[in-house]
């Protein structure tokens, strides 16, 4: 009472602004209650009241991004297009996601395709501004950014200006050009999601195309291999093979470092005559693991690199190379094929510490120097707690295709646990496109120290049908050189390019 009779003035905005946060946590657990509820019934089939719900909890919290990411997912799968619609605003999101604006753009072109051919230009501007946003993102959703090339792809060649013969009969004339443009979009898509059936038919229909005009495909330095990292790998006949892989000096492994159940990574390894190890040494894996509080993930790493030189086949030649340092300098640990026999490299491996960044995209170009320049089964083992942190990170899609090009694939074991972040997300996104790339497998470790295969995810249904229409070469108006056209008449009937 004292209080409220001297400063008035004081406490009544005080309380004002006590009862509007009050008010605004209320409206967000209700919008929450919607949601839980929107996703039960999601979950039941029952499109009506989960619908209902999405709705009512945007209401309650319109900037809330989960609620709109959510909806939005479930609408787009439904082919709920009206209501999708409606969570459309870039305005009702922060700066920084470009994530979430990536999508919604994306999404925005969709619905434009949706009312057709003559919103086709509006759905071209809308793909490349997605495309533009994810590009921007520190943890892009690749598969997201694989749609979305595609469908760059796509509108690049059917949004050209349409043309008539005056009788009703509507037409397309393109250029060998428009086609080569297309191609990167196709090429990019088919590294960020190795398996995407669309983007693979897409790009071998442009590709039939480009090479039947006389054309030579663009050459782009991610998409190729660079020969000259052939040239330096260690000749097969300059290796000392005497008691190169005898493991019978070879210390006891340390069996409370080492995780359960190995044996499914060594049935993997023992599937190659040779193999590289590259161990993630940076700062980071001296956290220690879930499973054992006193224990890193770089003892786990150490003692599992020693348990392979100790258990895989003793036909297999084993190189290693080190993950951590400085972001520029070389590995501290760098030993290629029959350079060092097992007991030596093991010895190197003991005497490693943790420290520094991981340039892990640089490591990976340099292990495949390691290898032999025989024709043998060739594997690189990387064993990492994260990502490159020296800004490389999305280019490790494009090393794993260069890697495999030359014919070494590649396997990840991560001590990362999926959907706790959105780094994690990120990275094992990147392990996928990786292991798909170069025909590999993921391994992490669960919470209680065994070995577990990750399965594959499966990918976004695809809403929109984004393969390029049928085409066929053409004299329309004595046009010439390598000119060819697609009937409009199909894609103007918004149905064709739906999938029902």
């Amino acid at each position: 009472m004292i209080l409220f009779s001297f400063y008035p003035r004081l406490f009544i905005p005080l309380l004002l602004g006590l009862l509007q946060i009050g008010a605004i946590y209320s409206q967000d657990s209700l919008a929450y209650k919607h949601l839980r509820l929107a996703e039960e019934f999601a979950e039941a089939n029952n499109e009506a009241l989960a619908t209902k719900h999405f709705n009512k909890a945007y209401e309650f919290s319109v900037f809330d991004y989960t609620i709109q990411q959510k909806a939005m997912d479930f609408f787009f799968k439904n082919k709920d297009l009206e209501n999708l619609e409606k969570f459309l605003r870039l305005d009702m999101m922060s700066n920084s996601n470009h994530n979430g604006k990536a999508l919604k753009l994306y999404y925005r072109g969709i619905i434009e395709m949706k009312g057709g051919v003559e919103k086709f230009h509006d759905a071209y501007q809308s793909f490349h501004r997605a495309k533009y946003e994810i590009e921007r993102s520190e943890f892009p959703d690749l598969d997201l950014w694989a749609d979305i090339l595609v469908a760059c792809g796509y509108s690049k060649v059917v949004t050209r200006s349409l043309s008539s013969d005056g009788k009703g009969y509507y037409f397309s004339i393109l250029r060998v050009e428009d086609f080569i443009n297309a191609y990167t979009y196709y090429k990019k898509a088919t590294i960020l999601d190795p398996e995407h059936e669309i983007a693979l038919k897409n790009l071998d229909t442009v590709e039939v195309r480009i090479l039947n005009c006389g054309k030579e495909l663009p050459i782009n330095g991610a998409f190729t291999f660079e020969t000259e990292a052939l040239k330096k790998r260690i000749h097969q006949d300059s290796i000392k093979k005497d008691s190169l892989n005898l493991i019978n000096q070879l210390r006891s492994i340390n069996l409370q470092h080492l995780p359960k159940q190995i044996g499914q990574m060594i049935s993997l390894v023992n599937n190659y005559d040779e193999i590289v190890l590259v161990m993630d040494i940076s700062g980071s894996m001296d956290d220690p693991v879930d499973w054992a509080q006193q224990v890193s993930r770089f003892m786990v790493m150490q003692e599992l690199s020693l348990a392979i030189l100790k258990q895989a086949n003793v036909r297999i030649n084993i190189g290693a190379i080190t993950v951590g340092g400085e972001c520029g300098l070389a590995p501290i640990l760098k030993s290629g094929i029959g350079e060092n026999r097992r007991l030596e490299l093991s010895n190197l491996i003991t005497r490693v510490k943790p420290y520094g960044w991981t340039p892990l995209n640089r490591m990976l170009n340099e292990a495949s120097q390691l290898f032999t320049s025989a024709s043998n089964r060739k594997t690189v083992l990387l064993i990492s707690d994260g990502m490159d942190s020296c800004k490389e990170g999305i280019k490790l899609c494009d090393t794993a295709v260069k890697l495999h090009h030359s014919g070494i694939d590649l396997s990840v074991f991560s001590f990362l646990f999926e959907g706790t972040s959105y780094e994690n997300n990120f990275a094992y996104q990147i392990y996928e496109c990786m292991t798909e790339a170069a025909n590999g497998k993921i391994f992490y470790l669960d919470e209680n120290g065994h070995v577990v295969e990750r399965k594959k995810k499966e990918k976004r249904e695809q809403f929109v049908d984004f393969t390029l229409p049928a085409f066929i070469n053409t004299n329309r108006y004595r046009v010439i050189d390598c000119l060819c056209e697609f009937d409009w008449e199909p894609v103007r009937n918004s149905d064709h390019i739906m999938k029902q």
